[in-house]
């Protein structure tokens, strides 16, 4: 009985621990996407953490204006705008009573409060080490807010923050639940980007939570402009930095080779965005592959049938205007930060046509982080291969050599998953030459294990027709669940 105890305990230690300090009174429960959080000093040397981030919520929001502390009595003062009179939420408007700026302040069961509206930026102080650390950005997560006022100016406070399982990934529920219909899953433009006047204009940006992969219902088409037969556009660097990634890039003009990745979006109703995605090449380790060649030779296969692939990022509204004044000149694609390669979209329209189409809207930002559903890619980008087959090539007798140089963070947990039947999916082909004999011993004993083989580009029979004879794919993932 006590040790059927402990491990409930352990089962839900993390939902104990989420929930150690309770909402407090007053507070409102807000969804956000955690973007940037900074170190900070106060003047007198304390630490605090200045957090920078965009609401999910997809209507309006009332938050409560936080109640004050009497600095002598230590008596709770009920918040009150000073010299002036809200205007009750619901009742009609009464403009010759209110000032302008106190439009948004509105009473609600006795209480002062105001609307936050979708898609709002925060920028609020956290004062915790613990909960400052445990936003590994971009994260979504929730909030416990409160409103204040000071200098006329109306600012958000957070009490609490809560993490869910797993809050880095982007999931399809996620997705639907925070992104679809709502206008953080909007294509950033000019006209759909608001601007702050208290901020210099090259700040101004918002966020965006997108789809990558052709399976999202907010758009008829997901379009990337990569060549999958082009192995060299498959490889990425970092910035004074000599090693090599596997990524995408593009070529831009004049042999400039860049970090980034062309998508063009259409819209149910056929309006069209070409988007400019810029990133660090470290994002496409979703994949689960560290090994460029192995990479270049498959990412056109995991690419174009990726499923439920999301990625989160920012766009600034100086990148979009640039690429909306570059278009409108009526240049090459060039302009588009594309280069020549850009053509493969803009199919050209005989006059006679009644089928007249326009320009793709142009848009850009930096990707961030990207999600995918790696198990149900890779059981649609390869073919399943039976076990004596993947023991006989990577098994305890196999001559097989691992020659990588990184760890794959993949492939970590793989014992609990086999021994527990626990799902995950591993990239039998990156085990080092010490853990993936030990790796084939427990699979022989696992009874919910599948192999999936992903074969080059080019290499397509395979997939008609399997041979283990004088076959060997290039990437050997595992499915365990």
């Amino acid at each position: 009985m006590l040790a059927q105890n402990k491990r409930k305990f352990s089962q839900y230690a993390s939902l104990v621990n989420a929930n150690k300090k309770s909402v407090g009174a007053g507070q409102t429960i807000v969804p956000v996407l955690v973007e940037k959080v900074n170190d900070m000093k106060s003047k007198k040397g304390n630490p605090y953490w200045f957090v920078v981030a965009t609401s999910l919520n997809k209507t309006p929001v009332w938050v409560q204006f936080e109640d004050k502390r009497d600095k002598d009595t230590k008596e709770i003062i009920p918040f009150s705008p000073p010299n002036k009179k809200a205007k009750t939420e619901g009742a009609e408007d009464e403009a010759d009573e209110f000032e302008q700026h106190d439009n948004s302040i509105t009473m609600k069961n006795n209480k002062y409060g105001t609307m936050l509206m979708p898609n709002t930026q925060l920028k609020v102080n956290i004062f915790e080490r613990s909960v400052a650390s445990s936003l590994d950005t971009p994260v979504i997560a929730k909030f416990a807010l409160s409103s204040d006022l000071w200098n006329e100016r109306i600012s958000f406070k957070v009490g609490q923050v809560i993490l869910g399982n797993n809050p880095t990934k982007i999931t399809k529920s996620v997705y639907n639940q925070f992104a679809l219909k709502a206008p953080i899953g909007e294509i950033p433009i000019e006209s759909n980007i608001t601007v702050d006047e208290n901020i210099p204009y090259e700040y101004n940006k918002r966020s965006f939570i997108l789809p990558l992969s052709n399976d999202s219902e907010a758009f008829e088409s997901v379009d990337i402009l990569v060549d999958a037969e082009d192995s060299k556009r498959f490889t990425g660097k970092m910035k004074d930095c000599d090693d090599i990634f596997p990524s995408v890039n593009m070529d831009v003009g004049n042999d400039k080779v860049v970090n980034s990745m062309a998508v063009v979006y259409t819209k149910p109703d056929q309006t069209s965005y070409f988007f400019k995605y810029g990133y660090f090449p470290t994002v496409w380790s979703a994949f689960g592959i560290t090994n460029v060649e192995d990479w270049q030779k498959t990412a056109g296969r995991l690419i174009f049938n990726a499923c439920n692939w999301y990625c989160t990022g920012s766009s600034k509204l100086e990148d979009i205007c640039r690429m909306a004044s570059n278009s409108s000149a009526g240049n090459d694609g060039a302009d588009y930060g594309y280069g020549e390669d850009y053509d493969t979209c803009d199919q050209p329209v005989e006059e006679n046509s009644e089928e007249k189409t326009s320009d793709p809207i142009s848009s850009t930002g930096f990707l961030s982080r990207m999600s995918l559903d790696l198990t149900e890619t890779v059981k649609k980008a390869g073919i399943e291969i039976p076990f004596d087959y993947v023991n006989n090539h990577y098994g305890p007798a196999s001559s097989f050599k691992y020659t990588g140089t990184v760890e794959n963070k993949l492939n970590s947990g793989w014992m609990v998953s086999l021994e527990k039947g626990i799902a995950g999916t591993f990239n039998v082909t990156e085990f080092n030459d010490f853990v993936r004999p030990a790796f084939m011993n427990a699979a022989s004993k696992c009874e919910n294990i599948k192999f999936y083989g992903i074969f080059a580009i080019g290499d397509d029979s395979q997939y008609e027709n399997f041979t283990e004879e004088n076959n060997k794919p290039t990437v050997v993932f595992a499915v365990v669940g």
